[in-house]
């Protein structure tokens, strides 16, 4: 499948169209093939409720900004949550019902989010975990919302946003959705936990649950292109240790946004998807390009595309895998019994009677420590882009800025400088079963597009509005 270049807009997916960018200001007379979702809108005579273009947001970030555009192109109603009430306004002045919601500090919907909540069949969490083992105060909230909506079947997608970090190091070799996960930081263990808790909620109360482990996110203001622009030239010593990082997952939030659309159109609840580019390209070549581009030299990526022929063939042909939900949950649950003999294995599932017997005051403290480490950026995978490279695939900025993940190096409890995990993830799936052609099928189209002034699915007000 031949990519798009980075003035063409990206092939139809199966049963939806995207929005036309001819009616937006920043797009061109040539992009003219999009995303649409078959509504109520566009059958008068469909009764069903989830039909409805409404879509409910649990943590109004980067990335699902940028999803809440591409939708709200095409009409879609959306509402949504946000930590940060300096962001409410602005997001408001959009016309989406949104407000401030944090569980760890006791802050809960309000009457009109929790109307919009029920009116909305499609729903999407990029609330990251807060980092406590066993109970997440934030995605037992949302569990606690959602699971009498989906008993009574008025959830019709649910999207979760997780990272590739959960699979730990493979020492460079390939993974794909059915790879067990070898993950050993904590937060790429609480990641998997919460995977766990969704599939769980689906196998039990019918919520029609997607999974997708993102790779580094990286778009408009949020590449390393940026933090050349505000960084010294000399690179700090950890900085140095990461750019030894042999593979790095990635993908740009445009075709972060073409899957999830893609997904709502065709649900396969239980499904997870590895959302990632073709060139799992090691960093020092990121920041190569990067400095190319910021020298002047043509921005269009044609010289370079040689260069990523064969990684982009290897995973175009990627044979999809087909492993269902019942082993996905079943591995995870096998598991369990290897965490409770060592805290670095993987953890089992969570159940919600295990947390309801769980002592008052201890839930209180835990809620209190969450709501003093919790971190004060936006929530969201694209919030951790700043903090743990965009959920362990390798962020762009975090090639140059040296911002963690759980790809990079780490020092064991002797002081010692462990072994870099590295792992090359494969993207056959949102191919194979969503029919998706990457727009930026690597840091070189995406990072020659940001260059050029390609902001979209994201707007300037929305990358000023994201710094408050």
């Amino acid at each position: 499948m031949v990519a798009p270049s980075a003035g063409q807009a990206a092939p139809a997916a199966r049963g939806l169209q995207l929005p036309s960018l001819s009616s937006l200001r920043h797009r061109t007379s040539k992009r003219t093939l999009h995303l649409t979702v078959k509504t109520a809108a566009q059958h008068p005579d469909t009764k069903n409720p989830l039909d409805r273009k409404n879509i409910f947001v649990f943590g109004l970030g980067y990335t699902s900004i940028a999803l809440a555009n591409w939708l709200a192109a095409d009409g879609w109603r959306i509402s949504g949550t946000c930590r940060t009430p300096a962001r409410v306004d602005g997001l408001r002045a959009k016309g989406w019902v949104v407000d401030t919601y944090d569980p760890a500090r006791g802050v809960g919907l309000t009457q009109e989010l929790s109307s919009q909540l029920e009116d909305s069949p499609y729903v999407i969490s990029s609330v990251p975990p807060l980092g406590l083992a066993l109970y997440d105060p934030a995605l037992s909230a949302q569990k606690a919302l959602l699971r009498p909506l989906a008993a009574s079947g008025r959830i019709a997608w649910f999207g979760y946003l997780s990272s590739t970090g959960v699979y730990g190091d493979w020492q460079g070799e390939w993974v794909d959705e059915s790879s067990p996960c070898r993950q050993t930081s904590s937060k790429a263990i609480v990641r998997q936990e919460a995977e766990a808790a969704w599939l769980q909620l689906y196998e039990q109360h019918g919520l029609p649950a997607h999974i997708f482990r993102l790779g580094g996110i990286y778009g408009p203001g949020r590449s390393v292109l940026d933090t050349l622009a505000s960084e010294p030239a000399d690179l700090s010593s950890s900085q140095r240790r990461r750019s030894r990082q042999r593979y790095t997952a990635r993908c740009h939030v445009y075709d972060i946004c073409a899957v999830l659309a893609a997904s709502m159109a065709a649900p396969a609840p239980g499904r997870i998807y590895n959302v990632v580019d073709d060139d799992p390209a090691p960093r020092t070549d990121i920041m190569s390009y990067a400095r190319s581009l910021l020298a002047g030299n043509p921005a269009d990526g044609a010289d370079h595309a040689d260069d990523s022929s064969s990684a982009t063939t290897t995973a175009t042909t990627t044979t999809t895998t087909t492993t269902t939900t019942t082993s996905v949950i079943n591995n995870t649950s096998n598991s369990s019994s290897t965490s409770s003999s060592s805290s670095a294995g993987p953890v089992g599932l969570v159940s919600d009677q295990d947390v309801a017997t769980s002592a008052v005051s201890s839930q209180q403290q835990q809620l209190q420590a969450a709501a003093a480490a919790a971190p004060k950026a936006e929530e969201g995978v694209a919030a951790a882009a700043a903090s743990d490279g965009g959920g362990g695939g390798g962020d762009l900025a975090a090639a140059a800025s040296g911002a963690g993940d759980s790809s990079r190096s780490r020092s064991n409890s002797s002081g010692r400088e462990a072994v870099l995990e590295e792992k090359r993830v494969r993207n056959g799936r949102i191919r194979g079963e969503l029919r998706v052609a990457l727009r930026y099928p690597s840091y070189r189209e995406g990072l020659a597009a940001i260059h050029a002034g390609d902001c979209w699915p994201l707007s300037r007000e929305d990358l000023q509005l994201l710094r408050l």
